[in-house]
């Protein structure tokens, strides 16, 4: 008796400590924002950025919309491939509005990935006649949207896509580059060992070219606006430093690395020469255009797709318990964005920061 007392003590230690961590982390993510935030962007302008923006001809600005659409597009070959390794019969269409919705709600809410998962589960499900099956299948996927960064981490090691400059300033920097960079090798092994249907070298290589498309497709779109801006930077160096902001980005655990990607890209750019002005204007357009914007078109897409599951489902079973039934898929997503609340709120915190930074500095 005594030993299991001491055993659930020990549980819950751990599980205040886990807790703890949650809020801490976050927190120390917030503060260094706040502090590299406030130094770097004491001598910005939000209204003169908006301006530049505003003397860009409508061509050109239609032109980065498409370009930053072409990029999100790219996340459609995760899906295809997924369906493929569970030989799911979903319609090209369904699968690109899909993959539209998970992807671009993974950017801007996140929710470690939470939202992508749930929004995969429920429209994939119908297709499918193992629910168990699909939801490892979107499990052993979602890792692989680091690998092609790792890949390209890899890259910037061996100097393909320089970004010395930013790793002499933030010295720190080589840890994590060379952490992520590792996680390529080690996510292949792995699969090789696992071996299954849904977990194997040859898909997990498949989903790491498309991973890897995927991140050179968005610095693509990051040196398009800084080429438009007129910045004197190789293509080389932006992706290079481009990749390192995404990395540092990507272990803040922040959706679409807000906050932490901008300094540091900022940072980047300031050490190549860039004028400051520009790298701003170009951060704030990359958002609109690879972010924003993408993300009202998935809202679009959803409200048709989620509409269309409680039809059907009413459709096949006329009856209250239909109603009971799509209601639990909505709560299904509910209840996978209020558990992850805590992050949703460092989100917002780090939003409403920046936007006191950028508005009053």
């Amino acid at each position: 008796m005594n030993a299991i007392k001491t055993k659930l003590q020990a549980l819950l230690r751990n599980k205040r400590l886990v807790q703890t961590l949650k809020i801490a982390f976050p927190l120390a993510v917030i503060i260094f924002v706040f502090i590299q935030g406030k130094k770097e962007l004491s001598r910005f302008s939000l209204r003169e950025s908006l301006h530049a923006i505003r003397l860009i001809s409508s061509e050109y600005f239609t032109g980065l919309i498409v370009l930053g659409g072409l990029a999100v597009a790219t996340m459609f070959f995760y899906d295809r491939l997924l369906l493929r390794s569970i030989k799911a019969p979903v319609p090209i269409g369904k699968t690109f509005r899909v993959s539209w919705i998970a992807n671009t709600f993974n950017g801007i809410v996140g929710f470690g990935g939470i939202a992508g998962v749930g929004i995969r589960t429920v429209l994939y499900r119908p297709f499918t006649g193992d629910a168990g099956k699909l939801l490892l299948a979107i499990a052993w996927m979602a890792p692989s949207m680091i690998s092609g960064l790792s890949l390209l981490g890899i890259l910037v090691l061996l100097h393909v896509f320089p970004a010395g400059e930013l790793l002499a300033a933030k010295g720190w920097l080589w840890i994590v580059l060379v952490g992520v960079a590792l996680f390529f090798p080690a996510y292949l092994l792995f699969s090789r060992w696992k071996g299954r249907a849904n977990a194997n070298a040859k898909l997990t290589f498949g989903y790491t070219v498309v991973s890897f498309i995927e991140w050179l497709a968005a610095g693509s779109v990051a040196y398009v606006i800084l080429f438009m801006l007129k910045a004197d930077v190789s293509y080389g160096e932006v992706i290079g430093v481009f990749t390192v902001s995404a990395i540092a980005g990507l272990i803040s655990m922040v959706p679409g690395g807000f906050g932490t990607f901008d300094i540091t890209y900022l940072i980047g750019l300031q050490a190549l020469g860039v004028a400051d002005s520009t790298v701003f204007t170009a951060l704030l357009l990359y958002r609109i255009v690879y972010y924003f914007i993408p993300f009202t078109l998935g809202l679009i897409f959803a409200a048709f797709e989620f509409g269309g599951v409680a039809v059907k489902k009413f459709e096949d079973h006329p009856t209250l318990g239909s109603y009971i039934e799509s209601g639990s898929i909505l709560w299904f997503v509910q209840r996978s964005i209020w558990s992850s609340l805590s992050a949703w709120s460092v989100v917002i915190l780090l939003f409403m920061t920046s936007l006191f930074l950028f508005t009053y500095t």
